[in-house]
Parts: C-alpha cells; sequence; structure tokens
C-alpha cells in the first residue's frame, strides 16, 4: 500500500522528450515532444522539430516541466560489438579510445541480443549541455546518448522487413527486425515524413525525442548515463516530485488549523471580556510577575554563560588565565564561579548566585609560591580583588580557599 502511494507522489503528469543535435561551428537543432499523462494512458501533445536554440525551446515549454534528454551529433560517438561477459563500460570504452577514462568520458551501453552498443561523451560537453539548460531554468531528469530510448519501445514502430531502417539522422542496419548497427546522418532540417508511433501520428524528426520522453513518464528502463555529479538522481528528483504534490495537502491543513485557532482566540476573547475588573487585575498581576520570572531567568543565564565580546571576555578566557599562571607546587581541588548565594536563596527561595565571585580551592608546598600567585592573580583586568578565606596546614602541605572577586 506504502508503495503504491509513493508512486503515485512521484509519477509524472507530462513531460518533455527533447531531442539535441551538435553541430560544427556550436550550432545546434533541438526537437522536442511533450508528453502528458492521465491515470495509465500516456498522449503526445505538441511538439517542433527546427528549434536552433535552447531559448526557443524555453518559450514553448514550461521551465518546470521535467525532460528527458537525447543527445547525438559532434562528440558523440557511437560503436557496436559483439558482447563479452563481464566487460564493464570502460572496457568498452577502451577498445574505442585506449585512453579513455570515467573522470574524463561518459559511457553508455546499450545490449540487443549479442550486440552491446557503446555511446561514449566527454565530461566537458555534458557539463555545457547541462549548465545551458539549467542557466535558461529548464530541469533534466536523465540524459541519453544517441536514438537508444527507441530500444525499448521498438515494436511501436511497426516496420517493414528491410536491411536498414532510418528516422531522420538515424540509420539503423537491421537483423530479424533489430538494430545490429547504427550510423548517425544530417539531420532532416526541410523536409520529414510523418509516421505512426505508439498510435500517435507525428513527423519522423520528433520519434527519438518522444520515444525518450515517453520511457521516462511510464517508467520504462532506458540507456541513460548518470548524472549525480551534477546533483541529479532519481533520489533528489523522487523528493522534489512528493514535496510539490503534498504541499497543496499541508498549506490546507495549516490554513484551516490558522482559522480554527482564530475561531478559538475569538471566541475565548469575548469570554475574557465578560469578566470582572478584579479577575482581570490578577491575571495583570500574574502575567506581570511571569514576566519578570522570565527576565530573572535571562539575567542568570545571561550571567553564567558570559558572552564573549563582554568587556574581560568569556568564562573560559578567565578559567584559561588561572589556569595558565597556576604554579605546579598548587593543586587545584575545586574551582566554583559563580558559587550559589545560600543567604539570598533563604530570603527570596528562589535560586540566588553571587556573580562577582570565584571560589578556588585547593593544595600548596610552598606559602611563598601562593602568595606570588595571588599577586599574579591581582594583575588580571577581571580581577577586583583576591584574598584567602581560609588556610590551614597539614604535614607538609597547606590547604587553602581564594575568594576571588571579578567584575
Amino acid at each position: 500500500m506504502m508503495n503504491q502511494f509513493i508512486s503515485y507522489l512521484t509519477r509524472m503528469r507530462s513531460t518533455a522528450g527533447v531531442e539535441i543535435y551538435l553541430l560544427e561551428n556550436d550550432k545546434i537543432v533541438i526537437r522536442y515532444a511533450k508528453i502528458k499523462r492521465k491515470r495509465n494512458i500516456v498522449t503526445f501533445e505538441e511538439g517542433e522539430y527546427n528549434f536552433q536554440c535552447i531559448a526557443d525551446l524555453l518559450n514553448r515549454i514550461n521551465g518546470s516541466l521535467p525532460i528527458a534528454l537525447c543527445l547525438s551529433g559532434k562528440g558523440i560517438i557511437h560503436r557496436s560489438f559483439p558482447s563479452v561477459k563481464n566487460f564493464s563500460a570502460i572496457d568498452y570504452g577502451q577498445k574505442i579510445i585506449p585512453t579513455a577514462t570515467t573522470d574524463d568520458f561518459f559511457i553508455q551501453l546499450t545490449t540487443i541480443r549479442e550486440i552491446t552498443f557503446v555511446s561514449m561523451a566527454r565530461r566537458d560537453t555534458i557539463k555545457m549541455i547541462i549548465s545551458d539548460f539549467e542557466n535558461a531554468g529548464l530541469e533534466i531528469h536523465t540524459l541519453t546518448l544517441g536514438p537508444f530510448a527507441l530500444i525499448p519501445v521498438w515494436s511501436y514502430l511497426h516496420l517493414n522487413k528491410s536491411d536498414t531502417f532510418q528516422l531522420d539522422a538515424h540509420l539503423f542496419e537491421m537483423t530479424e527486425d533489430k538494430p545490429t548497427g547504427y550510423i548517425l546522418k544530417s539531420p532532416l532540417t526541410e523536409r520529414s515524413d510523418n509516421i505512426r508511433f505508439a498510435n500517435e501520428e507525428m513527423s519522423e524528426c520528433m520519434v527519438t525525442a518522444y520515444a525518450t520522453g515517453l520511457c521516462l513518464i511510464a517508467g520504462i528502463s532506458f540507456p541513460t548515463i548518470e548524472l549525480n555529479s551534477f546533483g541529479i538522481s532519481k533520489e533528489n528528483i523522487d523528493q522534489r516530485s512528493i514535496f510539490k504534490k503534498v504541499l497543496p495537502t499541508v498549506l490546507g491543513i495549516f490554513l484551516l488549523a490558522l482559522l480554527a485557532n482564530t475561531y478559538f482566540y475569538s471566541y475565548y476573547s469575548l469570554k475574557m471580556n465578560e469578566v470582572n475588573t478584579d479577575s482581570l487585575g490578577l491575571l495583570k498581576a500574574e502575567e506581570n510577575r511571569l514576566i519578570n520570572e522570565l527576565e530573572n531567568d535571562q539575567n542568570l543565564i545571561n550571567n553564567i554563560t558570559r558572552p564573549l565580546d563582554s568587556k574581560y571576555g568569556s568564562l573560559v578566557r578567565l578559567s584559561d588565565l588561572l589556569a595558565a599562571s597556576q604554579p605546579s607546587s598548587i593543586t587545584l581541588e575545586e574551582m566554583t564561579i559563580f558559587p550559589r548565594d545560600k543567604k539570598e536563596s533563604r530570603r527570596t527561595r528562589k535560586s540566588s548566585y553571587d556573580f562577582t565571585l570565584v571560589r578556588i580551592s585547593g593544595n600548596c608546598e610552598n606559602g611563598i609560591e601562593l602568595n606570588t600567585w595571588i599577586n599574579i592573580i591581582r594583575q588580571f583586568n577581571f580581577c577586583k580583588k583576591v584574598e584567602i578565606s581560609e588556610y590551614t596546614e597539614e604535614n607538609n602541605s597547606s590547604r587553602f580557599t581564594l575568594n576571588l572577586k571579578v567584575e
């Protein structure tokens, strides 16, 4: 049940399949197909196939529309090899470029029967494309190299038996109605034939873009490259989708709670107006008492914490200076900073502290060094007064208690 609910929250209502051909001299040709989903029915809504820049695309689609991107053309390498068991993507990639590494290239594998199609693109090329889309405010959900999003939905093409099949710029070599080879031609710019794909009539130039978007919106697995290094992942996308769908409900609940709170506040305000003056006086007195307690507690916190920007620094600084100046012949047993004022606490029946006192207890082997230490402490700028409150001698050492008045 929970899995079904999560699936509902992450389900897309619409998407755009976008195919980009990278041409010479940094020129591009863009095809796009907008796809809409209602329950389990996916329909082709609209499309174009001769855009020359991303700005043209932005004029046609909403910036929040999820995009399934397909790249072909300059900088994208495609090769096919007999499949090799246990071969990784980099193993295939190094058959094309022996020095290739995953730090420099994205490598995409598409396996059809016993043939593996290897698609490679430099990371810098992909980074540039993604950056252009992000700067335009467009959200890429997935990216595939070449027209291989067609493979999972190949049966929707309803092809006649032939050794080759060309769709826009994509030329496939066929064996038993399945692609076994692939060559990229020049994209069509003026003439294109209509084709029936997935029960939809459209220009052949939009079929690859439509197939890419169809796989994304229908949850069909198809070859893609990992974009985690660009912050694009299925987990992040699902979280944003859940947030967008849950947000209206949460806001609705919040508004209802706000209205209910407003109603009860008004109701009890009217009731309070009916209370006599004496009762209001008692409430006011109680309010003042609570405010005073709050102020006292706040003052207590401020005094205890003693902020770093205070006149003589923080308590940490005070403690560090005392420890650094302590002679080796003196052993401290206790240092109480701001001890409890017992007399004042009894008088007010509340915990009260002396924020001007630091009490230090310990043992010393040499009274002269104790006096020397006291003189050093007197030089500190936070020290107002220091005196010995207790001093007893036992065997070869003496116990002492110092009262240090601080500012």
